[in-house]
């Protein structure tokens, strides 16, 4: 069968020769986080984090507005009731929409008296996305539970200052609400900020690290206090155990044991092996959900003939297993999963280990759909370290290291097309390698 990179043409372009692709990604970085698109009707976009915004009218429920917001969509994009979290994000959302202070309109806040922390009337406070509750812009004297007389007040909706007040029972009714709309969060989203952070490990020391990343800068470092075992290597990233939290996958570099670290932010809450051991030969080169069952699969390369595998998984439960019916010429060599088409699904992509020609493949499960070609190749010691969504335009983008310097570097993508990008900078420590996530 033909070698199915022969069914491209290409021109390999010296990421020398394109400088000028990093220096436009520079000057253009605040335009690709930080602009305001067009809306339509009344939505409109916040800069600080991308997401979308509507006001809407209505005599409703703080239970019905929940609802209704969950029905509306925009740009593909589900909504849900506001959830402010920053001083900026009120400021913008009061301002924008100068009628939902006034009219009283909810907010996605609701006291959960099952939470640990409940007391009345400031304890048991969340968002309905789950996010932290660290930010509040509580009007002067409250939460107050109604003053302590009269019906328990169980959410939250706008004074009208525009601060925020306790209101309401299930049936208490005010004249509107507030939709969010946001693109999915990253899935290595280590401090839940709505944006993709970048992980690291010692190769000495074995030490994880992760940096916090607002689009392609870095904001702050830290660590992970549990240190993996000696020739345990990380090689993935993916929530197995489904509480919306990153999780780690380690293979060991002798045996090829795979195991995987069950996070909560830095916090290492439990571990688990699995138990079944991957051929010879065989590395974890990324993780995606391949069967569209919701939870994260493991994909294997073997080293010396370049065959993809991949472990279909429940948590650390093997649940079947398939491999990939094309096969890559062994000059490349998957270095990460994302979906590059925008279907939905997980696609594969390759770099060539002399040129770092880059190379997808569109995937349907692990069968093979078509390919495409990166429209720049990068400098050949620019090697893929990582692929995630870090402009949150909904497009999977490309971590790079330099393997002589360790510079990182990071590609804004738009399919297989660069569309921006620029250095990042360097590791935490000299011994530090980025490892994904992929």
């Amino acid at each position: 069968m033909q070698r199915w990179e022969n069914s491209f043409r290409w021109r390999t372009q010296s990421f020398r020769s394109n400088r000028n692709v990093w220096v436009w990604g520079m000057i253009g970085l605040a335009l690709l986080v930080g602009g305001r698109r067009a809306a339509e009707a009344q939505v409109v976009q916040f800069a600080g984090n991308n997401h979308y915004y509507e006001a809407v009218a209505a005599n409703i429920s703080w239970p019905d507005a929940r609802d209704a917001a969950a029905a509306r969509s925009y740009q593909g994009l589900a909504g849900h009731l506001v959830t402010i979290t920053s001083a900026a994000e009120q400021t913008f959302v009061t301002t924008t929409f100068p009628t939902a202070s006034p009219g009283g309109y909810w907010l996605g806040a609701y006291q959960d008296k099952a939470a640990s922390n409940f007391s009345e009337p400031a304890g048991g406070w969340h968002w309905i996305t789950g996010e932290p509750w660290n930010y509040t812009s509580w009007n002067s004297g409250e939460p107050n539970n109604n003053g302590g007389f009269g019906p328990s007040e169980d959410y939250v909706s706008f004074a009208a200052n525009g601060n925020w007040n306790d209101s309401g029972t299930p049936t208490s009714t005010t004249n509107g609400y507030i939709v969010e709309y946001e693109l999915p969060r990253p899935f290595f989203d280590v401090n839940r900020d709505g944006y993709a952070d970048i992980l690291f490990q010692n190769t000495v020391t074995h030490q994880v690290s992760y940096w916090a990343m607002k689009g392609a800068t870095s904001t702050t470092t830290s660590t992970l206090p549990t240190i993996p075992a000696a020739g345990y290597a990380v090689v993935g990233v993916g929530d197995f155990n489904g509480d919306g939290n990153p999780d780690l996958v380690f293979q060991n570099t002798t045996n090829g044991q795979v195991g995987i670290w069950y996070l909560n932010g830095t916090n290492v809450i439990g571990a688990q092996s699995v138990d079944t051991y991957p051929a010879s030969g065989y590395a974890v080169v990324g993780v995606g959900d391949f069967n569209g069952d919701g939870k994260p699969d493991l994909v294997f390369q073997n080293a010396t003939s370049g065959q993809i595998a991949i472990w279909y998984m429940n948590g650390t439960a093997i649940v079947g297993a398939d491999s990939t019916q094309a096969r890559p010429s062994t000059d490349y060599k998957v270095v990460g999963v994302g979906d590059f088409n925008g279907d939905g699904k997980p696609d594969l992509v390759f770099q060539h280990n002399t040129s770092g020609a880059i190379v997808f493949w569109y995937m349907n499960g692990a069968q093979y759909q078509s390919g495409a070609v990166a429209s720049a190749a990068p400098f050949a010691s620019y090697r893929i370290v990582g692929i995630n969504d870090y402009n949150n335009d909904g497009h999977a983008d490309i971590l790079f290291q330099n393997a002589t310097t360790g510079q990182i570097a990071l590609w804004f993508m738009n399919g297989a097309n660069l569309i921006g990008g620029g250095v990042v900078g360097t590791p935490p420590d000299s011994n530090s390698v980025v490892v994904g996530p992929r």
